[in-house]
């Protein structure tokens, strides 16, 4: 899959390409599942002296351009991903056990008979589709 670039994107977008910016952004577009602002900064922090409020400030940046979306909530803990051409919106599923956020495949929800209901009611400006179960890894545990 082709990737985004992280000073580029920054570049389109209007900001200043700082070097936190970058970091946590190329860490986005790396990341292959969505990731909370405490897994994020575990992840910079080591190439880093970036505090976990720089990575809650920059977060807020990247989604109000954005560039990121939020990703679906596990308890208290919001996770995000890239909201990119190469990322295009797809459902999730939650482990209940390990509380990994895993992706799925996108889905077109258009022409399906949920959608035209939800389309009835009003305008849709966001879908979210989560599913909840036990991973595979966590059901070889038991």
């Amino acid at each position: 899959m082709d990737k985004c670039n992280s000073v580029e994107l920054l570049k389109s977008n209007g900001l200043r390409r700082t070097p936190g910016r970058r970091i946590v952004l190329d860490r986005f577009i790396k990341s292959d599942m969505p990731l909370s602002a405490q897994q994020l900064h575990r992840k910079v922090s080591r190439q880093s002296n970036i505090d976990l409020a720089t990575v809650y400030r920059i977060i807020k940046i990247l989604l109000d351009r954005e560039i990121i979306r939020e990703a679906g909530i596990q308890g208290n803990v919001q996770y995000y991903e890239m909201a990119c051409e190469h990322n295009p919106a797809h459902p999730h599923f939650e482990c209940t056990q390990c509380h990994k956020l895993y992706c799925l495949s996108p889905t077109r929800l258009e022409n399906t008979k949920m959608y035209e209901s939800a389309k009835s009611v009003g305008d849709i400006t966001e879908t979210i589709i989560e599913f909840r179960g036990i991973c595979s890894q966590c059901l070889k545990k038991r």
